[in-house]
């Protein structure tokens, strides 16, 4: 008797084991992202740092006052006042607010939140690849997604919580999706609202970035699912972003209501602003044995490990190709479709498509 409670021990360490390990080494690449900033606390040059911890002190000293959510900030502004969460998201605001308010100096509680999103990002990216092909590709996709270059750009040089937040929920919101399709109960009706209400929270702007993707994604995901629970999904996924934009309400909708203080867009001199910022293809996707930031812009190259991950990713699937479905085999193509896109229409080479699509470049 005591033999096989022995044996049923091991085998729910291994269980155990194997389940932790993958998390274990995503969590260390998302931390291994922060070490820069980590090491030289006070050497941060990002751009947006001084954005951030203007606009939590004045944060902080409303919450301190007994203002639970104050949409202004009278002390800022020159004394006029800052609207900035009548227009800005609260969730970063929130993470370092409660980083503070547990002890951490500003600067402290801006890095917190940073690191709250790394490793948001290495988790939910595992998360995407886990429910996509596996867990030991998972751990591949959770690695490459916290080096690719732009997500570090956000990190290093711009030091914008707001847009790594949203990067950290993207994948979460895309595996969402499929969980939905997948299984179409009350459990991925919850995940896949807390998905629309974090990225509404965490930055609403990135919704019109993926916005494309995950019309495209929850498209291919309902074509490959079962006839029986399509519209059950179909169903399921528009009460979810219905619940998502009512959970978060409190935000979105008061600046709604202030039709009289929005400014109206002038979308030609926007779209030339953005057409201005396209870059050559040699800028986007040129590589270097280190990721560089080489000017002003956010554009840096690519270093050598993000290309040994893509290969290493590209040869498991090669291998496993044979064992992998149609459904996965479809998932991958739509990935790789995506990323070739997305990197196109960051170059000057898709101007002519986003002058002859205006709304879309807005």
């Amino acid at each position: 008797m005591m033999r096989n409670e022995d044996v049923a021990r091991q085998a729910t360490a291994r269980t155990w084991l194997h389940s932790v390990w993958p998390i274990a080494v995503v969590c260390l690449a998302g931390l291994a992202v922060m070490l820069p900033l980590l090491l030289r606390p006070y050497a941060t040059r990002a751009d947006d740092l001084f954005y951030h911890l203007f606009r939590i002190t004045g944060f902080d000293q409303q919450v301190t006052q007994g203002d639970a959510y104050p949409l202004r900030f009278p002390g800022q502004g020159y004394g006029y006042g800052l609207a900035v969460l009548s227009y800005y998201p609260p969730l970063a605001y929130f993470l370092m607010e409660a980083a503070h308010l547990l002890g951490a100096n500003f600067l402290f509680a801006y890095q917190a939140a940073l690191i709250i999103a790394s490793l948001g990002a290495a988790l939910s990216s595992y998360y995407l690849g886990a429910r996509v092909f596996n867990r030991a590709a998972a751990v591949a996709v959770g690695i490459a997604y916290v080096s690719n270059p732009y997500f570090l750009a956000e990190i290093w040089k711009r030091g914008a919580v707001t847009e790594t937040l949203a990067l950290a929920v993207a994948p979460f919101l895309f595996a969402a999706i499929l969980r939905v399709t997948a299984e179409s109960n009350w459990r991925s009706y919850v995940e896949a609202t807390l998905a629309v209400a974090l990225i509404i929270l965490a930055h609403p702007l990135s919704i019109y970035l993926f916005a494309p993707f995950l019309a495209l994604w929850a498209f291919l995901a309902l074509v490959l699912t079962d006839h029986s629970r399509r519209w059950r999904a179909v169903l399921i996924l528009a009460a979810s972003v219905f619940s998502g934009a009512l959970l978060t309400c409190f935000y979105w909708l008061p600046v709604q209501l202030e039709s009289t203080a929005r400014r109206t867009i002038d979308l030609s001199a926007a779209l030339q602003y953005f057409v201005r910022g396209l870059k050559p293809i040699g800028q986007v996707v040129r590589v270097s044995l280190a990721v560089v930031f080489r000017s002003g812009e956010t554009v840096p190259d690519f270093s050598i490990a993000v290309l040994l991950l893509v290969a290493i990713s590209l040869i498991y699937f090669a291998l496993t190709l044979r064992r992998t479905d149609r459904k996965g085999k479809a998932q991958f193509a739509f990935f790789a479709v995506s990323a070739v896109l997305a990197f196109l229409a960051m170059t000057a080479w898709s101007e002519p498509l986003w002058e002859k699509l205006a709304p879309v470049a807005y």
